[in-house]
């Protein structure tokens, strides 16, 4: 799995407009700092309009970027976590 480049930054802000959200295992950051790419995520995405949250979850190995403004329910994003988790242990990431 490819980590989003800068090119991709405004598809990621158009799924959080629309109130969708999205869940990064760690595999895909590969060698890449996790928080440095995040903020500058983030702050791309404040200056479309889209305050954003990207947060961290080393419990379960994933970062969830959501739009504050639209939040999922707790039940979505932990369904979402569960598939990353199917994925991971199907050695699919």
């Amino acid at each position: 799995m490819a980590l989003l480049s800068a090119a991709d930054f405004d598809d990621v802000a158009g799924k959080l407009a629309r109130g969708h959200w999205l869940i990064y295992p760690y595999e895909t950051y590969g060698e890449q700092d996790r928080a440095e790419f995040n903020d500058q995520l983030v702050k791309h995405l404040d200056e479309r309009g889209i305050a954003a949250d990207a947060i961290d979850m080393p419990e379960k190995d994933v970062v969830v970027v959501v739009n504050v403004r639209a939040l999922p329910a707790r039940d979505q994003v932990i369904e979402s976590i569960a598939a990353v988790e199917f994925q991971r242990a199907m050695g699919r990431l």
